[in-house]
């Protein structure tokens, strides 16, 4: 099976035609990097150093794997568990020869470690942390999903801020149970996540809908579509703004950081339009035939799913530091932003009736150049009431 893998990846490789030259190459890169990693991590010896290292090596592609896996294609491969470990195994390594080094690098280091039993569990750990992150990504079971993300979250934290032996045993059993479980949600594994994902949608359950709850409905349904790792990266800004802002004296303005993220994920969505441009049109066309005004159709979209996100976390900060004038300034923030997202949302009609994408420099400069203004005016606006202010209370 390696052999198949390295001589197809031998293929793909366009700049050596030699294999005899291109595998010495990638043995010799391949020693060096291990070698690299394996004394770095003896000089560091720390847990988050290993524990990016890893990440490094075994979250490659991991996307394209996961999508690989849950295609319809492997459900050829459920005749047998034998067969159908052998099958995710060769995804996973042909999609991601670098789990190879990072196997060999913590075998190497479990040896170097075994005089420190607490060394040998922080790299066991961190390689059953790994594993729960893929797994978290594949599996469709809601509990077993929430109860490895909680507490390979759990193991991080810990582990950063204080490392317990009889905490880290703990961990390790947990994990390994968890694991154990998620082996025993099925006959088979495939299976299991195939029948989830492409089975029909189960029928709604019957709710009184009206136009009076419709906008009430619809942000509700917004908030259940939002998945998991949005939920932790708005827990995670949250807690780095607190950290920064009680440890750092650094004046910065996060929400005008969080324009910007909102624009790079409106790029983004307008790249994918472009990709998928047949999704793109009918999605175009069903709105444009349907009775809904631009308000009402762009309140259904990605571009408003996104400005939810983005509008709770400033809201969220807003909170932190509560005054009248971040309030309005905020609020004022989340107008501008909505009428950024209208802007691209109405802009893919471009996309539908010239086949090219409207976000040429052109466009994405006076974009930019806009919100610099916006930018600036806040700025100028808050700094007049601060002087306003010390004016009248001196």
């Amino acid at each position: 099976m390696l052999k198949y893998i390295l001589i197809s990846n031998f293929r793909e490789f366009k700049l050596i035609k030699d294999p005899l030259v291109y595998f010495t190459l990638s043995g010799i890169v391949s020693i060096s990097l291990l070698l690299l990693l394996i004394v770095t991590n003896l000089i560091m010896n720390q847990f988050i150093f290993l524990l990016i290292t890893n990440c490094l090596l075994f979250q490659y592609n991991v996307p394209l794997i996961n999508d690989t896996i849950k295609s319809q294609k492997s459900m050829h491969y459920t005749y047998s568990k034998l067969v159908e470990y052998k099958y995710i195994l060769f995804i996973i390594l042909k999609n991601n020869l670098l789990i190879i080094i990072g196997m060999a690098f913590n075998s190497i280091l479990l040896l170097i470690y075994l005089s420190n039993i607490q060394l040998v569990l922080i790299t066991i750990l961190t390689i059953l942390i790994q594993v729960s992150i893929f797994l978290s990504r594949l599996i469709q079971n809601t509990f077993l999903k929430l109860a490895i993300i909680f507490f390979t979250f759990i193991a991080i934290i810990v582990n950063i801020i204080i490392v317990n032996f009889y905490i880290n045993v703990f961990l390790v059993l947990l994990l390994f149970y968890l694991f154990i479980q998620v082996h025993r949600s099925g006959d088979s594994f495939l299976q299991g996540i195939n029948i989830i994902v492409n089975q029909p949608s189960k029928k709604l359950k019957k709710i009184d809908f009206n136009y009076k709850n419709m906008y009430i409905k619809l942000f509700l349904s917004y908030i259940r579509r939002i998945t998991i790792k949005n939920y932790l990266m708005l827990i995670f800004i949250f807690f780095l703004y607190i950290v920064i802002a009680k440890n750092f004296t650094v004046n910065i303005n996060f929400t005008s950081i969080l324009i910007f993220l909102y624009l790079f994920d409106l790029e983004l969505i307008t790249d994918q339009q472009f990709r998928e441009i047949e999704k793109t049109t009918a999605y175009y066309y069903l709105g444009y035939l349907s009775p809904l005004n631009k308000v009402k159709w762009f309140l259904l979209s990605e571009h408003f799913h996104k400005l939810i996100i983005y509008s709770g976390l400033i809201l969220g900060l807003t909170f932190i530091e509560y005054s009248l004038l971040e309030v309005l300034s905020n609020i004022l923030t989340i107008l501008f932003m909505f009428l950024l997202g209208m802007t691209y949302h109405i802009s893919t009609k471009k996309i539908v009736k010239y086949r090219k994408k409207f976000n040429g420099y052109v466009f994405q400069y006076l974009i930019i150049l806009i919100i610099i203004l916006f930018l600036l005016g806040k700025m100028y606006f808050a700094r007049i009431k601060s002087i306003r202010v010390q004016e009248i209370y001196p």
